[in-house]
This record gives structure tokens, C-alpha cells and sequence, in this order.
């Protein structure tokens, strides 16, 4: 719970990350994404007793992280250069993944600090 500023915390830098990759990765693309759903409201409107806990936000990552191993897993490469249109951020699948991945690492590298900066373990690359 503690940072430097309100978005430099790192269960904030943990939810923001798991609601990016839930987004990137929706098996409803055809759906509006609801920001901050998977806990009943976003980090930016719910009270700080209503923050998931570190069990929950566990949950949520293996979540996400078997909905990408299974996305990932179904990907020829003919897919990757398919047209991508759900946003701005790419133009083929590939771009989209590409990004995914850089705004993972970049929130990786903020929790690093974070944590380093507290004295903890700021974790492992690989």
C-alpha cells in the first residue's frame, strides 16, 4: 500500500496491470470493456477497504495467465498479420500483442522499483 503517489503503489501498479492484460487479451471483443469489473469497481473508485487482497489479486493473474497461454497456444503465424481494429494501439495482431507485452514489462519495471525501494525482493525477469 505505500508509494511515493497515489498510482505508484504497487497493488495499484498490480491492479492497473491485471485490468490492462484483461482488457488485451478479452475473450468478448465484441463487448465493451467495463474497467476495474473483476472487483466490483476500479482502484480509482473504490475505498481502500475495498482493494483486493494479495489471495484475490493472485486469483485474477492466473486467470489472465491461462486465458493467454490458451490465446497464445491457438496462433499460427498467418494470425499474427491478420488486421487488428479494437483500438489504436496496432494494426495487426502482432502490433497488439507486441504492445501487450511492452505495457506488462513497463508496469514490471515500476513494481521492481517499488519494491527495491522498500527494501523487498523486486523480483525476477524471467
Amino acid at each position: 500500500m505505500k508509494g511515493p503517489s497515489y498510482f505508484q503503489r504497487p497493488v495499484i501498479q498490480v491492479w492497473h496491470l491485471l485490468d490492462c492484460l484483461d482488457f488485451y487479451f478479452t475473450d468478448k471483443p465484441d463487448v465493451d470493456y467495463v474497467w476495474g469489473y473483476y472487483f466490483g469497481g476500479g482502484y480509482w473508485e473504490l475505498p481502500e477497504e475495498k482493494y483486493p487482497n494479495q489471495e484475490q489479486m493472485l486469483a485474477y493473474a492466473r486467470e489472465l495467465e491461462a486465458r493467454v497461454e490458451k490465446e497464445f497456444s491457438a496462433l499460427c503465424d498467418e494470425d499474427l498479420l491478420k488486421p487488428f481494429s479494437r483500438d489504436d494501439s496496432a494494426t495487426t495482431w502482432l502490433g497488439h500483442y507486441i504492445y501487450a507485452v511492452r505495457h506488462t514489462m513497463h508496469h514490471h519495471g515500476q513494481l521492481a522499483v517499488l519494491l527495491a525501494e522498500q527494501g523487498i525482493e523486486g523480483g525476477s525477469w524471467y
